[in-house]
């Protein structure tokens, strides 16, 4: 990386910045379960370790009772991580790893062999920089190298041990560095794949020139609808309603001002609906709106009003008044969604150039 690349300097800057989520991007869940993962290795290293270097050097005897009760403590953590991952927090999960370190920290004081689970800190080297974002991570590595150069004051300086301590930090370095490097680096493709899913979701679902949600999005949206009216018994009304003469507008005056007049009818709908209504163009100069909790009666006043609008606002756009017509269907019992829109389908045709028609 030259020091003058833009481009990595922006990234490293990016890869510090302060975030109003610093998690955002994290997989929780999987951080959590792989902490309480690493709190079993971490007993079992301690278990194998525990012969070979006994925890009897300052206490004694005591120091057994002492090892027991922190192998006892880090079991409770990892139950708790991998039962009930949920119930730790983001901070309580990093605390965790400050205590994981100190548990070794004190265990490396117990043993009569200085610097005998020096090799356990690793686990949480790599580890945390990979479950926790970087701003965080910096502290945490100078916690680890604290620990693990308490060993060299204790017991005497031995300059051959501070030597491959301070070389086991370095490749602990470097190693962090990667992994934070790294893992950074996924969840901002995770993130960038995920929006770009979610945009590609959203222009599936919505018609280009108008902004409205598109057939496939009522077809996505009528049958939970539906549903959800034969459970309650409330009403659903659909409404279509297509614009009249709109097709001299294109002959006469091009499709671009007709293409406006499809937005601005949009406009209407997306201004005048009310919340929990939903619009749709449906193809064509035609429009659909879902009314729920809406029955027949009421839904004609609604219409009235958007007609009126959208004609008041075609005539000040070029002088052309158009109107709108209208074809309302109330949901049955027993209705499917297709049966629904040849009732609405079959108003729009009784009440073309009408008033709002009931079917």
């Amino acid at each position: 990386m030259r020091p003058d690349d833009p481009t990595q300097t922006s990234r490293l800057r990016g890869l510090f910045a302060q975030r109003p989520d610093p998690y955002r991007d994290f997989d929780r869940d999987a951080s959590r379960k792989w902490a309480g993962a690493l709190f079993l290795l971490q007993s079992a290293l301690v278990v194998g370790l525990s012969p070979l270097t006994p925890p009897t050097d300052p206490l004694g005897d005591a120091g057994w009772a002492a090892l027991a009760g922190v192998i006892l403590l880090q079991l409770a953590f990892a139950w708790v991580l991998l039962r009930r991952p949920g119930s730790v927090s983001d901070n309580m999960l990093l605390a965790l790893g400050y205590l994981a370190v100190a548990a070794i920290a004190w265990l490396d004081f117990l043993s009569e062999d200085r610097a005998a689970f020096l090799p356990v800190f690793l686990l949480w080297v790599v580890y945390i920089p990979i479950a926790h974002p970087p701003r965080r991570v910096i502290p945490f590595l100078a916690f680890v190298y604290a620990a693990a150069s308490v060993a060299l004051f204790y017991g005497g300086w031995d300059h051959h041990e501070a030597v491959e301590l301070f070389a086991s930090l370095a490749v602990w370095l470097v190693l962090a560095s990667v992994a934070m490097v790294r893992a950074e680096e996924t969840r901002r493709e995770r993130s960038g794949l995920t929006q770009s899913g979610e945009a590609a979701m959203k222009l599936a679902v919505t018609d280009p020139l108008t902004g409205l949600a598109n057939r496939r999005a009522f077809d996505e949206v009528a049958d939970r609808e539906l549903a959800r009216a034969a459970r309650s018994g409330a009403p659903l009304t659909l409404v279509f309603a297509d614009l009249d003469g709109f097709k001299e507008v294109n002959d006469k005056h091009g499709h671009v001002l007709g293409d406006d007049y499809l937005r601005r009818v949009a406009d209407t709908l997306q201004t005048m609906l009310r919340t929990g209504d939903m619009g749709f163009r449906w193809g064509g100069d035609e429009f659909a709106m879902l009314l729920p909790d809406t029955d027949l009666a009421a839904a004609e006043p609604v219409c009235e009003r958007i007609g009126g609008v959208v004609s008041a606002t075609l005539e000040e756009t070029a002088g052309l008044s158009l109107t709108l017509s209208f074809g309302i269907a109330q949901f049955d019992e027993g209705m499917k969604v297709k049966d629904l829109v040849s009732a609405a389908d079959r108003a729009l045709m009784r009440g073309k150039g009408k008033s709002p028609a009931a079917g």
